[in-house]
């Protein structure tokens, strides 16, 4: 099947956005997005935590600079993720933006249905993201 997954930092440099592993991060940093004086994106990341932390990570900071809220900010530190109403709206939305590039919807059905692989386990594992995003996408696509 060859990378069926989406790799965000390729996607972001194709935007000119650098991604860059930052290990001068304490552990409570995932990451960071920042606009330079110059206009130039970059998105820094915790290079310490578990790589499907760290791929949504880039896709979520990637999505603040594609939502454009670099317009009223010039930096994002990224502490946690979550999914619930409680998030402030510029977080929430950047937490769907990754959520939507990493489980694309045709890629989720083609596993299930073209390839017969109904394993929430194991189409995370294909597509490396956590199963608790994973399942949170199967329940906004009305497949689970």
């Amino acid at each position: 099947m060859g990378v069926f997954y989406v790799e965000p930092e390729k996607v972001a440099e194709r935007y000119g956005i650098e991604v860059v592993a930052d290990e001068s991060l304490g552990e409570d940093i995932y990451g960071y997005g920042r606009v330079d004086d110059n206009g130039k994106g970059k998105i820094g990341y915790n290079p310490k935590m578990p790589e499907r932390k760290i791929r949504f990570t880039v896709a979520h900071v990637l999505g603040h600079f594609l939502l454009g809220h670099f317009a009223e900010e010039k930096e994002f530190m990224e502490k946690h993720d979550n999914f619930d109403s409680e998030a402030p709206v510029l977080e929430d939305e950047a937490n769907m933006f990754a959520l939507e590039l990493l489980i694309p919807k045709d890629k989720v059905e083609f596993l299930i249905y073209g390839k017969g692989i109904t394993s929430p386990k194991e189409i995370a594992n294909i597509l490396k993201v956590s199963e608790v995003a994973l399942v949170h996408m199967l329940k906004k696509y009305s497949i689970l």
